[in-house]
């Protein structure tokens, strides 16, 4: 699979934003997602974040207050330092890279902020960004010309019933559904990327 869809629940919303979650999933143009074992998520101790000097925005945790309590859940288990986690990250980019014969494209969900955010992270704590930065793609700017090629993003929604029971602003789980909806658009347009 030649796209990885990324996803981060953040402390800010500035580029160097302490990240507290990254989920990531495979997937490619033809309509499929990862299965589950090829899937990427971890929990980022928020201290790690602050010690690196990502930044933490009051208004940004006073927003993660008024959530529910299942996304605020996901930011409390199985956390791992950030240094680990991007170590890791790197790791499952690579052994897609390895399976592949080719770099992945990396999506985000925004042109300025998934992709933006944790390459800061890797830049602030002196390891190298493992993809370049030409592979970077982003969601909103495809659904902006699927729409405008007479398309219905909501129709595309409607296709992942299934994903219903996901958890809003869980990393993993707004990877998958993100995925999932890039994925059946390049189907629907024929784009074969990569």
């Amino acid at each position: 699979m030649k796209h990885v869809m990324i996803d981060l629940e953040t402390m800010s919303t500035r580029p160097n934003a302490a990240i507290v979650s990254i989920g990531a999933v495979p997937f490619n143009s033809a309509g499929q997602v990862a299965s589950p074992g090829s899937l990427f998520y971890y929990p980022i101790y928020l201290r790690s974040c602050e010690q690196a000097g990502l930044h933490i925005g009051a208004e940004t945790v006073d927003w993660w207050m008024g959530q529910g309590s299942s996304a605020r859940l996901g930011l409390f288990m199985d956390r791992q330092e950030l240094t680990l986690v991007l170590d890791r990250f790197t790791l499952f980019l690579q052994d897609i890279k390895k399976k592949e014969s080719c770099e992945p494209y990396i999506w985000g969900r925004g042109p300025g902020f998934d992709n933006v955010i944790l390459r800061e992270a890797y830049a602030t704590t002196g390891k190298p960004c493992p993809w370049d930065f030409r592979k970077d793609r982003c969601m909103r700017t495809l659904e902006l010309i699927y729409q405008g090629l007479g398309h219905s993003v909501s129709d595309v929604h409607k296709e992942l019933e299934n994903m219903k029971s996901r958890v809003e602003h869980h990393a993993l789980h707004d990877a998958l559904f993100q995925a999932g909806v890039t994925s059946l658009m390049l189907k629907d347009l024929g784009v074969h990327l990569g």
